[in-house]
């Protein structure tokens, strides 16, 4: 029994490093070298042949972005590129879109989406509600400041970007949760 319960634990240890080691290898066969890949790249809808540079102001936008052939990018925001995958399937032509609407790298394309009646905002530590600008640095989830939003009892009413909204003027508040999801060898959690 116990030379049974030792074979298992060390089979179940290879499986796990086996598992980790294909893991490794399959991420590294997704992410695709660009020689192979033709990016179109537009600033506010203007076609250019530049990324523009990190602290330009632009951030990408990933509603916007997209590849042919069921390939897909994410943004390395320490190198300041494109990381293209799933090319398997040539050509593989992709659009970068940049604008001046704020976009956080870390949450890799689930940034915040606005629909409808939604209002950005940030909220101060005394709870003062004030109306946010999109292109600004109106959350962090790094540091900790959520993307809130409101919708108005006044619906016609138009409130200027930093005006404070008044707190009878307030229908719902609405905090933006991201999709993630947790890779660990060949165990994949995702939270939706």
């Amino acid at each position: 029994m116990k030379s049974k319960m030792i074979f298992l634990g060390i089979l179940l240890t290879s499986l796990l490093v086996l598992g980790s080691i294909l893991n490794k290898t399959r991420i590294l066969e997704q992410e695709e070298s660009l020689e192979n890949v033709e990016l179109a790249i537009y600033l506010e809808e203007e076609k250019t042949n530049t990324i523009p540079s990190k602290n330009s102001g632009y951030y990408i936008d990933f509603e916007k972005t997209s590849c042919t052939n069921g390939a897909y990018i994410n943004w390395d925001n320490n190198t300041w590129s494109p990381v293209i995958h799933n090319a398997k399937n040539y050509p593989v032509h992709c659009e970068i879109y940049f604008s001046k609407k704020y976009y956080e790298g870390m949450l890799n394309g689930t940034d915040p989406v606005l629909k409808d009646e939604l209002i950005p905002v940030n909220i101060d530590e005394k709870g003062i509600v004030k109306r946010a600008s999109l292109a600004d640095e109106w959350y962090s989830y790094e540091e900790k400041r959520w993307a809130n939003a409101v919708i108005l009892k006044e619906k016609t009413e138009i409130i200027e970007e930093g005006e404070i909204i008044p707190e009878d003027n307030i229908e719902s508040y609405f905090v933006w949760i991201p999709k993630y999801r947790y890779h660990y060898g060949i165990l994949v959690i995702m939270i939706v």
